[in-house]
């Protein structure tokens, strides 16, 4: 399929995130490498502050008193979490608001100050599972990890319903977009694996679910207009007509005040191309 862009029927306008506004300091540092964005997702309920950045310096405001930090690629992917302490064979990655982090060093799966933070700044209760030099093992898997023993699962992931067959039960509403159940060092806000079963959460029927923000896709196709390659000739340029004529994004539980940003795709960002549609009946 070309890239070129496709007018999306939305119900509802939001970001991946919740961006929350917060009385708390911001958090402050400046990037080893440029093009990269910090998202600081809160503990617990996922709101989010996004970085304001001037060159490779940037601030983002708290949106909780304690939060992870989350690397964000140039290309708008997931590039890692900010780790900032060791603890026994684990990874820290809480910082608590107001925290200056100095120079942090993009690394490969992850960013780390060039110097330690001060205590206060740091919130050594929120660890990862890591690997022998410390660096968080869900990033370079965008958190499709699977838990050797159940101590390394939270007690949220832990009350999750044992694997069974598609179609089952599903896990309990338990799932927050700030949680991180598997310890992997990436929030489900980020996440495609909460419960560190090794199963993508879209095809787990026993994930955790968050109860509150969800997306999802529709392309609801009648015969006539279906594309079928098998039946006649089909082409790049039938299947954007398609898509962009009939595929729909839908936002559920949307935040009120929320913006929706995809981090420069041009039908999902502020004055892009695409187009909100209010919900319609079942």
């Amino acid at each position: 399929m070309s890239r070129r862009p496709i007018t999306a029927s939305l119900h509802a306008a939001a970001p991946l995130f919740a961006v929350a506004a917060h009385a708390a300091p911001p958090v402050t540092g400046m990037l080893t490498k440029s093009g990269y964005a910090v998202i600081a997702i809160a503990n617990g309920n996922g709101k989010a502050g996004v970085a304001r950045r001037s060159g490779r310096r940037f601030t983002v405001r708290s949106p909780a008193p304690t939060m992870m930090l989350q690397l964000v690629s140039p290309r708008g992917s997931h590039a890692g979490t900010i780790v900032v302490g060791r603890k026994g064979s684990r990874a820290v990655v809480g910082v608590r608001a107001g925290a200056r982090l100095g120079t942090v060093r993009v690394l490969p799966g992850y960013g780390k100050p060039s110097k330690p933070l001060a205590p206060r700044f740091v919130d050594a209760s929120r660890t990862a599972r890591a690997t022998a030099v410390g660096v968080p093992i869900g990033p370079a898997s965008f958190g499709l990890t699977k838990a050797k023993s159940s101590k390394e699962l939270s007690r949220e992931a832990q009350a999750a319903p044992a694997p069974g067959p598609a179609g089952g039960a599903t896990g309990p509403d338990t799932a927050s977009a700030g949680g991180d159940p598997d310890q992997d060092g990436v929030p489900n806000a980020v996440g495609i694996d909460a419960n560190g079963n090794g199963v993508i959460d879209a095809n787990d029927p026993n994930a955790p679910r968050a109860a509150a923000f969800q997306t999802f896709t529709t392309l609801f196709v009648d015969v006539l207009g279906t594309v079928n390659a098998d039946a006649e000739p089909g082409s790049t340029a039938r299947i954007d007509s398609l898509m962009v004529s009939t595929k729909e994004l839908v936002f559920l539980g949307v935040p009120s005040g929320a913006t929706l940003d995809c981090n420069g795709l041009t039908w999902c960002s502020p004055g892009g191309t695409g187009r909100i549609q209010p919900a319609r009946p079942p």
